[in-house]
Order: structure tokens, then C-alpha cells, then sequence
């Protein structure tokens, strides 16, 4: 079951609980934020464990490569990356643009 910080208000979630695990599966960075911190304090008084499993939405270069190669796209722009400035050495059409600048596709 999915669960959201906000569920803890709803007083119906308290039988949901019992028994419950929870599988952290964020960046464990943000276990040390005070908001976080607090949920985490909350359910561990409702006694829920839990376990922190790494999971990624980041997909690997070797698996864009295909992608990228069926999609054919006229121009590649890359986001959300610290390494923008290297994705020429791995892919074709790529075209870099400024954060917070609009432009037409």
C-alpha cells in the first residue's frame, strides 16, 4: 500500500497500521529532515518497522542507448542531470539548453 505522511490524521489508517512494514524506498538523505524524522518517530510509536531498500528512477547510459537510438528524435535534450555537458559522448542530436529558458519544439 502506498502511504503518505498526510494518512496519519485520518484516525481510520490506525487499524491499517497494525501489523504494518514499511519499505523506505526514497534517497536515504532524506531520513536525516526533521519533517522526516517526525513521520518516521510517529509510526515507530505505532509500532511500524521498517527497512530502507534502495530503489532508482535513474536509468542507466547503456540502457538509454537503445531508447534513444529507436526513438530517432531530430534533437536530444538533456535533464535533470549533473552531467549534461557529456551526453555528445553517448548519444547523437544532442542539443543543450538553459534551465528556465523556453523554447520551441
Amino acid at each position: 500500500m502506498l502511504f503518505r505522511p498526510m494518512f496519519l490524521r485520518d484516525r481510520s489508517v490506525e487499524q491499517a497500521l497494525d501489523g504494518a512494514r514499511l519499505t523506505y524506498s526514497m534517497w536515504r538523505g532524506y531520513l536525516k529532515d526533521e519533517y522526516t524524522r517526525r513521520v518516521m518517530r510517529s509510526l515507530e510509536r505505532r509500532g511500524v518497522a521498517w527497512d530502507a531498500i534502495h530503489t532508482s528512477g535513474h536509468a542507466a547510459v547503456k540502457d538509454l542507448q537503445p531508447f534513444a537510438e529507436a526513438l530517432a528524435p531530430r534533437m536530444l535534450v538533456p535533464i535533470h542531470s549533473f552531467e549534461t555537458g557529456r551526453f555528445a559522448e553517448f548519444f547523437a542530436n544532442v542539443v543543450e539548453k538553459d534551465d528556465g529558458v523556453w523554447w520551441e519544439v
